[in-house]
Formats: C-alpha cells, structure tokens, sequence
C-alpha cells in the first residue's frame, strides 16, 4: 500500500475498513510523512539502528516506542531488539525466572543482557510462554490448601527449570 493510496483513498472508504477516527488520523499522518520524504522509506529500511529508527519515526503523530520496536522485529528482521516495556516480555520474565512482581524496564534490560545480540528472539520467546497452569481449586473460586513452604519452593524450583528448557 503506497502513501498516495492512503492518501487519495475517501476516509469514509477507510473508516468502513475498521480504522477509527484516530487511527485514521495516525494513518493519514504516517502517509503524509513519507509521500513528503521521497527515498525515506529505503533509508529506514537500510538501517540496522534502532537508535536512528526511534528518533526518525517517533516524533509522527501516533507512533511511539514499543510501535517502532514491533516494526524494527517483523518488518526490518532486526535481531536485538528488546521491547523493554511490553507487557508480554515482562510477564515473560516474571514467569521466567519466578519473580514475584512485574521487572521494570530497567530489570528488564539487566535481566536480558546475555541475550544479546538476538534479544528479539528472546523477546518472542517470552511472548509465548504459557502461563502457569490453574489449580482445580482456583478455577472454581476456591482457594487452594497450602502444601507448605518446602513443598512450594520445590515446585517453584521444579517450573523455573521447566521455563528455561523452554527457552533454550
């Protein structure tokens, strides 16, 4: 789909395809953007810094970080990129590694740091994580008898393990 396509299209054409008013807005700006910037979109691609990319395409109206990030992986095939506050990564991690909350981005950056250079492979992987499995007594709204904390850090060691064999 070509900038001037966007451009040329009615909104109402485009509205009827699902946008709404403020996607169609974003759109409309993004296709603005690189109709006016003739060669733009072969520079960006031709980049392999995420750097440049964020600072090229983030002040458009609509496009933020984790947007950049998620084109920098699918579209571009960049391999280290590490959307640090997506939430799917974090609870990733989380479970992961058996934290207790949520990392940070920050955590997140520290926890991730031997993954580079193929952090957007980690990333995926966190993605698609199963959560951990529901007790019987908790998907009836029950809760659950305690095992005991011995019992408990064992099958916290015991899922960690299964995490990481997952992931590598």
């Amino acid at each position: 789909l070509a900038p001037s396509q966007v451009l040329e299209a009615p909104g109402e054409h485009l509205r009827a395809a699902g946008l709404s008013g403020r996607k169609l807005e974003y759109l409309l700006g993004l296709a603005e953007a690189f109709a006016a910037r003739e060669g733009w979109e072969e520079r960006l691609a031709a980049t392999s810094s995420l750097e440049h990319l964020v600072s090229e395409l983030t002040p458009l109206r609509g496009v933020g970080t984790w947007t950049v990030h998620m084109l920098a992986m699918f579209h571009l095939g960049l391999a280290d990129v590490l959307p640090s506050g997506d939430l799917g990564v974090r609870r990733g991690l989380q479970l992961l590694y058996g934290l207790s909350q949520l990392p940070s981005p920050a955590q997140v950056e520290a926890l991730t740091g031997d993954w580079r250079p193929f952090r957007s492979v980690g990333s995926w992987y966190m993605w698609r994580l199963p959560p951990p499995p529901k007790t019987a007594a908790a998907s009836q709204g029950r809760k659950a008898s305690s095992p005991g904390p011995a019992a408990t850090r064992n099958d916290e060691k015991s899922e960690k393990k299964q995490r990481r064999a997952a992931v590598c």
